[in-house]
């Protein structure tokens, strides 16, 4: 379903994410969100420190397993003669390396999702599927667990009308908000003019009011007002985020 505020609480005290990897888990929202959760934990710490997820897979195959990197965390697999006692001392060994909680490697965070003129606080409603966009879109913009950095300081969804674009923008905010202490920010282009060039998003006046709002949340005391240039409240918005702690979306 979504995230259970049980299991969150949970994930928080624990040690250690253990992965059952059956199709199922990667197939379902709730723990595709957990997932997230553990994995951005994960990742604030340093990558020569033992894993704090770990994968056990009951299918005869991997091909089901993503993100691909999670098949170098896989510590059991589906083979019937597997001894179950090594495995439970294999997880006893590595649990005693390991101090601290998940919880305590998470960041703070205020505000999930900010809109021009509102705040997102309810997930999106009927999402499914799409979980390897998801992650694709995740590792674009801030790496894996391998250690290997993000190489992309945006990333663009395609496709035609009604294909969910706006749907997995907001999902993603959602399930990685906490990977963006700065704050998660939103604005709308469906009324904005097609730009064949980025430079022409400097006088795209539809957007105006969305940055100035957004501005204004930042910042009440501007002076920026609608009758300010759309170059110069981009630039007074630009100001504010850069003094943000932490990443931000």
């Amino acid at each position: 379903g979504g995230l259970s505020p049980e299991i969150s609480h949970k994930l928080a005290i624990s040690k250690l994410f253990l992965i059952y990897a059956n199709e199922g888990f990667f197939e379902s929202r709730g723990c595709q969100a957990h997932l997230a959760l553990a994995w951005i934990a994960a990742t604030l710490e340093q990558h020569d420190h033992p894993s704090r997820i770990l994968v056990i897979n009951p299918e005869a195959g991997t091909r089901h397993i993503y993100p691909l990197c999670l098949k170098d965390r896989l510590i059991g697999d589906s083979n019937e003669t597997q001894d179950l006692s090594q495995l439970a001392a294999t997880l006893h060994h590595h649990c005693e390396a390991l101090s601290g909680n998940l919880g305590e490697l998470f960041p703070l965070i205020h505000k999930r999702c900010v809109g021009p003129f509102d705040e997102i606080e309810q997930e999106p409603l009927n999402f499914v599927g799409r979980h390897r966009e998801i992650w694709d879109i995740h590792r674009a913009l801030k790496g894996n667990l391998a250690g290997e950095r993000a190489q992309a300081p945006f990333v663009v969804v395609s496709g035609s009308s009604g294909f969910g674009k706006t749907q997995i923008a907001l999902e993603y905010a959602f399930r990685f908000s906490a990977a963006y202490p700065g704050g998660v920010f939103r604005i709308s282009g469906k009324e904005a003019e097609p730009a064949a060039q980025f430079s022409q998003l400097a006088v795209n006046a539809p957007l105006k009011p969305q940055i100035l709002a957004i501005l204004r949340q930042l910042c009440p005391e501007t002076e920026c007002s609608e009758k300010t240039s759309l170059l110069k409240i981009r630039a007074a918005l630009a100001e504010q985020l850069t003094q943000r702690e932490g990443d931000y979306l």
